[in-house]
Order: C-alpha cells, then sequence, then structure tokens
C-alpha cells in the first residue's frame, strides 16, 4: 500500500470496525508482493483480510501491475463457480476506495497448507497423485472459453492472441525503461513476437488461466483416510483469458534446465496436446515473458542482482527461435 496511508494495523482495524468485526484478533502475513494481507482469527474460525495496491502503487510499479487484481480474481471465482468448493470464499468486499484508496476483501481460509511448504513430506506415490489431481483439476478449469484475449473484465480485451502477447511484451520494454535495464533483450523479443504472428494467433480459443499458479498457491490437505488431496487454489488476482499453455505452471516448467519426471504425470492427466513447431516457437516466447517479468518485477522489489541474472539468461534464449524455425 501507499506509504502515505495509515499504518498497516491501523487500516485493518479500522476496515474490521466498519463491518462490525470488533472482537478479530489480527496478524500480518508475510512475504506477499502484491497485496497487504493479513489473518484473521476469532476462535477456530480464520479469514484473510486482502488489501490491493493503490492506483498510485499500480502507476509507480511495472506496467503489467495493477490496482484492480482483487476485483479480477472475484470474476474468476465466479466464472469458475462449478469449482468454487476449490476456491477462495469471499465474506466482504469493498470496491469503492472510502475508507482506504484501495480494494479490500475477506476471505474465508482455504482449507490446508500450501503444497510448497509440504512438499518433503509427501511419498514418490504421494507426489505423483497430486500432480494428477492437479492435472485433471487444470483442465477442467482451462475449459472455460472467454470472448477475447485478456483479464477478465469487458472493454480492455483483445480477439487475436498475438495482440495481447505484444501489448505485454511492448508495456515491458516501457518497464525497461523505467527501471533503467538494457532494452535490447525486451525489444528482440517484441521483434520475436511480431514475426511470430501467424502461430501466436494458431490459438483461437481464449482460455481462463490463472497466470501464477506455483506450488505456493496450490493447497493440500490430508483426507480422512490419510491421502494427500487438492484443497484449494489461491491468488487469481492475474487470472485471464489466454492460452492455456501460458498458464505459468507450464512456462516454469519449460524454463528448468532439468525436466521434473513427475511433471510427466500431469501433463499425461491435462491431456496435453503433442509439441508440434508452432507450439514450442509460442513455449519459447512465453518463457521470454516470463524472464522480462521477472527482471521488471526484480526491479520493483530492489533486487537489480536478481534482475541482471535474469536478462543474462534471456539473452541465452532469445535466438533459440532460429533453431525452432
Amino acid at each position: 500500500m501507499n506509504d502515505s496511508m495509515m499504518p498497516d494495523f491501523e487500516v485493518a482495524s479500522v476496515l474490521l470496525r466498519s463491518i462490525g468485526w470488533n472482537q478479530i484478533r489480527i496478524e500480518t502475513v508475510p512475504g506477499g508482493t502484491v497485496n497487504t494481507t493479513f489473518r484473521l482469527s476469532e476462535g477456530q474460525q480464520v479469514w484473510y483480510l486482502r488489501i490491493g495496491p493503490t492506483l498510485e502503487d499500480a502507476a509507480k510499479g511495472p506496467t503489467w501491475f495493477t490496482d484492480r487484481g482483487l476485483q479480477r480474481e472475484l470474476r474468476a471465482i465466479s466464472i469458475w463457480s462449478e469449482h468454487k468448493h476449490l476456491l477462495p470464499q469471499t465474506v466482504h468486499s469493498d470496491f469503492t476506495r472510502t475508507l482506504v484508496p484501495a480494494d479490500w476483501v475477506i476471505q474465508k481460509a482455504v482449507p490446508g497448507d500450501s503444497w510448497e511448504a509440504q512438499r518433503a513430506r509427501f511419498t514418490p506415490l504421494e507426489t505423483i497423485s497430486l500432480w494428477r489431481q492437479l492435472g485433471t483439476l487444470l483442465a477442467e478449469l482451462h475449459a472455460y472459453v472467454g470472448p477475447e484475449f485478456g483479464p477478465p473484465e469487458q472493454g480492455i480485451g483483445t480477439r487475436r492472441w498475438s495482440e495481447a502477447i505484444r501489448w505485454d511484451a511492448a508495456g515491458l520494454v516501457v518497464d525497461a525503461h523505467r527501471y533503467n535495464l538494457k532494452p535490447a533483450p525486451f525489444e528482440a523479443l517484441c521483434k520475436l513476437i511480431d514475426r511470430s504472428a501467424r502461430e501466436l494467433d494458431d490459438v483461437t480459443q481464449p482460455r481462463l488461466i490463472h497466470s501464477d499458479l506455483g506450488l505456493r498457491h496450490i493447497m493440500v490437505q490430508r483426507d480422512t483416510s490419510g491421502e494427500p488431496k487438492i484443497s484449494g487454489l489461491i491468488d487469481m488476482e492475474y487470472a485471464r483469458f489466454a492460452d492455456a499453455y501460458s498458464e505459468s505452471i507450464f512456462v516454469s516448467e519449460a524454463r528448468k534446465t532439468q525436466r521434473d519426471p513427475m511433471f510427466d504425470e500431469f501433463m499425461e492427466a491435462y491431456g496435453a496436446v503433442r509439441a508440434d513447431r508452432s507450439f514450442r516457437l509460442r513455449s519459447l516466447i512465453y518463457q521470454l515473458i516470463d524472464m522480462a517479468w521477472w527482471a521488471t518485477d526484480a526491479m520493483r522489489r530492489e533486487r537489480p542482482t536478481e534482475a541482471r541474472e535474469v536478462l543474462d539468461a534471456m539473452y541465452t534464449r532469445l535466438d533459440e527461435d532460429k533453431l525452432i524455425r
């Protein structure tokens, strides 16, 4: 949140009192890079208060940064209504920005703990089961098709996937200048996208994706028989209609130098298509955009060394399209 706002705990208290929640225990939740989050509890009941960035915060941040992420998340949840038992349940939302200059929501805690936090505790067979569960679930979520590519709100999407990707890359060029990063790899990415418009536009169905689907955002809980089950997904502020294979979990795996053999279980359960030349070229573009995104986000969080390391890796990948073509 904006530094000009009142201290975080005072903000949380004011918001809770405004809806009559006067006897709630409030704890900070560290580690968030987009929203300010508090854990709320009363007896055995647990909720999370999430306060989004202000418009001023968004204006200072990279072009992909938004002050409307919580609104977009709620729209995505409403679209994924058949899977609402796996998504955060919102008990209160306020997008008026009257009490604070930001959107805020209160959501019931999704049961379980993050897969990331528990991964060392799972046996190989349990891990295989979880990857297969995720593949099946994600295939179901990606079945939702929208009218255009872009965020789940009217008026800002595109009809062609290449146009949406070009907008992403053009924004990253702006961010490179904003953060004094060398613009050359960002500009080269734009040229690659321009050369690859035909392959990008082979994607004709805008499918709703999470966009930030890592193991830290997948909740797992053991059932009554002791088997680990996916109990929910969280943090969908950047959900959008896109190529299903631009989903972050595909991109992050593709960027790894050593493939996770367990990922094959996920791909089989998902029903992944066979990768042809067009698919591989799109995958490369998504990986490069992801790297550019990480570089700009590292600068936003004042981590220039990390940004330079990501850009160095990006340089080495930019010529791979020649091998694919």
